[in-house]
């Protein structure tokens, strides 16, 4: 299973940080009321924990790969939790950015590419569950999709 449109994560990433730079930088909006400083730190959080899951993630040669190239399903380290960790640090960046600027407008622009890598996740998705079927399954069942699972008793 081909994806329509594919778009490696290093590349979205690097349209998408630019992209909320400017609007953060260049359009005027009323500051929402998060002091400056609970907003850095906030932000740096965020921005760390993006970092520690663009380092993380990489380790592993397949992450890297189009899910279509992919030959072996990844389950052990963060993927036992999580299924897209590198997907969560983008979404987390994508907050940062928001606390970092404080910007009303820059909210469209976080939707659209929280969107973007949710649709990227669940296209992935398609084609491993094409690939690896009930392994897949099986995977699902026991992971989240971007947060891990809490087991109830």
């Amino acid at each position: 299973m081909k994806r329509r449109l594919y778009l490696p994560g290093n590349i979205l990433v690097a349209t998408n940080a630019p992209i909320l730079i400017l609007v953060g930088v260049l359009v005027p909006s009323p500051m929402v009321g998060i002091p400056l400083i609970a907003g850095v730190i906030i932000g740096a959080i965020l921005m760390a924990i993006f970092f520690k899951t663009l380092i993380v993630t990489h380790r592993y040669e397949e992450i890297v790969s189009k899910p279509e190239e992919v030959n072996k399903l990844i389950t052990s380290g963060i993927y036992s939790r999580v299924r897209h960790p590198f997907y969560l640090g983008a979404i987390l960046m994508n907050l940062a950015f928001f606390f970092f600027f404080r910007n009303l407008w820059i909210i469209a622009p976080i939707a659209f590419f929280t969107l973007w890598w949710y649709w990227e996740a669940k296209q992935e998705e398609r084609i491993l569950l094409g690939k690896f079927d009930s392994e897949y399954e099986e995977y699902k069942r026991r992971s989240g999709m971007f947060w891990p699972k809490i087991k109830i008793r």
